[in-house]
């Protein structure tokens, strides 16, 4: 990769991705439908989540799949390379390990010193134990799509608990609870037809004072 695109591909990270700041972005590649981007973790080293030891020798890599907000109503995924490390410890019951990239990794997957600050902090402030925990849950429905059977009871928990914000986003869930009921539960989005009106925008404002009605309608509906 030139100089030139790794400055452009860091600025877009700025500005775009701030929760990828761990990471670095190899590539990126849109299609019709969907954003990929390759990316993969800036430190050289890894800590083993069981003896705490940190190694350089790399024993392997492979690619996880996240997904991520969607762009103009493209599915955005992120393919993470995520390399596995041989434990230097002798006494290690743990031959290989897996990095864990920060602000990437699910809470129960962190570290042992991280996770050791998540405790003290949340043991400071049971509201943020709370919190977190709702959001947790809300995540776990969002991922596995079981909206029917646990949005009602996701709704009532939120209104027992002292949090006067996560109250208020669940009372905005109600105003619209079908459109959001069907979003938790179903595979299936408004993505594509919002993509296709976003790329509908763009074509016009492209030829805007140059092109009729009739050569709108062909760069819109023959393939680019």
């Amino acid at each position: 990769m030139d100089t030139n695109m790794c400055v452009v591909l860091s600025g877009l990270q700025k500005t775009l991705l701030p929760h990828l700041s761990r990471v670095v972005i190899d590539f990126v590649e849109r299609s019709a439908t969907a954003i990929r981007m390759r990316a993969r973790s800036r430190v050289r080293r890894g800590r083993c989540p069981h003896c705490g030891t940190t190694s350089g020798r790399v024993h392997g890599r492979y690619l996880r799949r996240l997904a991520d907000a969607a762009w103009g109503g493209s599915t955005v995924v992120i393919e993470l390379v995520v390399r596995r490390f041989k434990c230097v410890a002798n006494a290690c019951p743990a031959v290989t390990f897996a990095e864990q990239v920060e602000d990437l990794t699910r809470p129960d997957r962190l570290p042992p010193e991280q996770t050791n600050n998540l405790h003290d902090i949340q043991a400071a402030c049971p509201h943020l134990t709370a919190t977190a925990e709702h959001v947790r849950a809300f995540a776990k429905m969002l991922t596995n799509l079981t909206g029917h059977q646990h949005l009602p009871e996701w709704i009532n928990n939120i209104r027992t608990d002292d949090l006067p914000h996560l109250q208020q986003f669940a009372d905005g869930l109600r105003h619209d609870y079908d459109a959001v009921l069907v979003g938790l539960s179903s595979p299936w989005s408004s993505g594509q037809v919002e993509g296709q009106n976003t790329r509908a925008k763009l074509v016009k404002r492209i030829g805007y004072g140059r092109a009729n009605f009739d050569l709108l309608r062909k760069r819109i509906l023959l393939p680019s």
